[in-house]
């Protein structure tokens, strides 16, 4: 897949996971016909929601696993 704006640098913060999962809908959603989009917008619907929430369950694992209110830890995550 290639990216739709290369001007957007993606890295870990939600905006940029925003981003990514933004271009996958795009990129999948342009390939089908009218048909296939009016069929399938359920089933894009709860794609894009299990990404989304995958990956705030990732981050919330990450967190759970840190000494979160213990000493400042470098979490990894980009913070805008």
């Amino acid at each position: 897949m290639e990216r739709l704006n290369n001007n957007i640098p993606h890295g870990t913060s939600v905006p940029d996971v925003v981003s990514i999962v933004d271009e996958m809908v795009i990129d999948v959603w342009t390939k089908l016909t009218w048909d296939e989009q009016f069929y399938t917008h359920a089933a894009l619907l709860d794609a894009v929601k299990t990404c989304v929430m995958d990956y705030v369950q990732a981050i919330y694992d990450k967190l759970v696993t840190e000494d979160f209110y213990g000493a400042k830890k470098n979490l990894g995550i980009n913070e805008k």
